[in-house]
């Protein structure tokens, strides 16, 4: 995500914790413990929820299909980019990727030609 108003947002939704959505005026949080309010959305997570809901990812923008507009080539673009594999590319650098799930044939089959 980059800076907002001088707080360093994570690109990977997955990375991101309760501080960070209340810097940006989110009311989401991932526990009400205030200890934990710079742990990320991940660590909340057990290694089979996590593949639950990176599945559950993968599923929607299968579903969603190869964008036939302009406008939902713009959906399509911002699903994919700024939500499910900036997780996945996350979930790569911190050694969580749910076994099974191969990133590089999902950059392909998600491709835009």
């Amino acid at each position: 995500m980059g800076n907002f108003n001088n707080i360093f947002v994570p690109k990977a939704p997955l990375a991101t914790s309760s501080y960070h959505h209340s810097m940006i005026g989110s009311s989401q949080r991932y526990s009400n413990d205030p200890s934990e309010l710079h742990r990320p959305w991940h660590e909340f997570m057990n290694d089979e929820q996590l593949k639950e809901k990176v599945e559950k990812d993968i599923i929607a923008l299968r579903e969603f299909g190869k964008p036939q507009t302009e406008r939902g080539q713009h959906f399509y673009l911002v699903l994919r980019d700024q939500y499910i594999f900036p997780d996945l590319h996350y979930l790569v650098a911190i050694g969580r990727l749910p076994a099974g799930i191969d990133v590089s044939a999902l950059e392909t089959e998600f491709a835009i030609t």
